[in-house]
């Protein structure tokens, strides 16, 4: 419908399609929710929209993937507000077998996932800009800290590793960094762009040895 914006489509399984977007009569902007509908036969008929998640202010899915390992939808999203807003965001996880909004530590962020449940039970909150590649079932994570400094960060054994960039200037696009995962493989950052200035905003990246 017209209400819906920033969808973002999974597909786990032929025919069976998954749909978030953000949703508000408003246009978004004044308390949208994170939307959430399915179709197991290829689009012909839909279920009914379930709420994961609501804010006070505007937010947009920025990210997402799907990984086949664990079943889940990784997905980043950036709402304004108490949240940090744009060029902030935070990640949560979708589970289809439960129906249910996680954190990286498993915690349950819902039935309706909130502000305040955001902030009690996530790992990492990004204030800066974020950007991540999952390897493995996990998702590793760069972003900017409000220092300005770039960092690389992932969930482990049960704490948050950060690693802040040694290995370059992010500005320079011949010094990209190559950081390394925690089985050996390494990140490397291949595009960067900025939405406002062209400048300084990590655009992806993927894993090599």
């Amino acid at each position: 419908g017209t209400d819906g914006t920033y969808p973002f489509f999974s597909e786990p399984r032929p025919g069976n399609l998954h749909v978030f977007y953000r949703y508000s009569p408003q246009g978004g902007y004044k308390n949208p929710f994170l939307g959430f509908r399915n179709t197991t036969d290829g689009g012909d008929t839909w279920s009914d929209v379930v709420k994961l998640a609501g804010f006070p202010e505007a937010c947009k899915i920025y990210r997402g993937t799907y990984d086949a390992a664990s079943d889940r939808v990784h997905l980043l999203i950036s709402p304004r507000g108490p949240l940090g807003g744009r060029p902030g965001a935070v990640h949560c996880m979708y589970a289809p077998d439960t129906g249910k909004l996680l954190s990286l530590t498993g915690a349950e962020l819902g039935p309706l996932g909130t502000v305040e449940s955001f902030q009690g039970n996530l790992p990492k909150i990004f204030e800066g800009r974020v950007d991540f590649v999952l390897h493995e079932g996990t998702p590793y994570f760069f972003y900017q800290e409000p220092d300005g400094g770039y960092h690389f960060g992932y969930w482990r054994d049960g704490a948050w590793v950060d690693m802040p960039d040694t290995e370059g200037r992010f500005a320079d696009l011949d010094q990209l960094p190559i950081l390394q995962t925690t089985d050996g493989m390494h990140f490397r950052v291949y595009g960067i762009t900025d939405w406002r200035t062209d400048n300084e905003w990590v655009y992806g990246g993927d894993i090599t040895r």
